[in-house]
């Protein structure tokens, strides 16, 4: 048992016991195994792990902050809150240096239900009340909501229009 300040010096502290206090100091810290923080982990500005890390949620300190990939901090291949013009927003931009693909189903485990839609007035984890788009994941049917507008229109095949064609001159 040891009680007090211990000075050891260059010396290193070996064995299988519990070192029991309210603080340890000291200008790093190896360790070689599984490490249980029963607190905050505050004060640290970066954290790097060679395996998977598991979490039940991730928080962003700041509104505009960024997960970005491919571990340079680079927010042109990102998510983040910002908004068309690139300011911190409420809003939830996605940048790519490329495509994004959405796979849809990936595990082929749905036969039904595996859409991709688009819709407004959901809250965190509310119920999406109105559906703006939705696009059919077994059979590729998009859906809209509302008007769509377009500067062209080219259809190959037949187009079966329930209503009045207006606008149009000549047929």
């Amino acid at each position: 048992t040891m009680s007090g300040a211990i000075a050891m010096g260059n010396q290193n502290i070996t064995g299988a016991g519990t070192i029991t206090g309210t603080t340890l100091t000291g200008t790093s810290l190896d360790i070689n195994g599984n490490a249980d923080i029963s607190g905050n982990l505050t004060g640290v500005d970066d954290i790097t792990a060679s395996g998977t890390v598991t979490a039940n949620k991730l928080n962003l300190d700041s509104m505009g902050d960024y997960i970005t990939f491919y571990g340079g901090g680079e927010a042109n291949h990102s998510i983040s809150s910002r908004d068309a013009s690139g300011s911190a927003a409420d809003d939830l931009r996605i940048n790519s240096y490329g495509a994004v693909y959405i796979n849809l189903d990936s595990n082929s485990n749905n036969g039904s239900g595996a859409d991709f839609v688009i819709g407004r007035h959901g809250s965190a984890t509310g119920t999406i009340t109105q559906d703006l788009l939705s696009l059919s994941g077994e059979n590729g049917k998009l859906t809209v909501n509302g008007e769509v507008e377009a500067t062209s229109l080219d259809i190959n095949g037949n187009a079966d229009i329930s209503g009045n064609l207006t606008g149009v001159d000549t047929l």
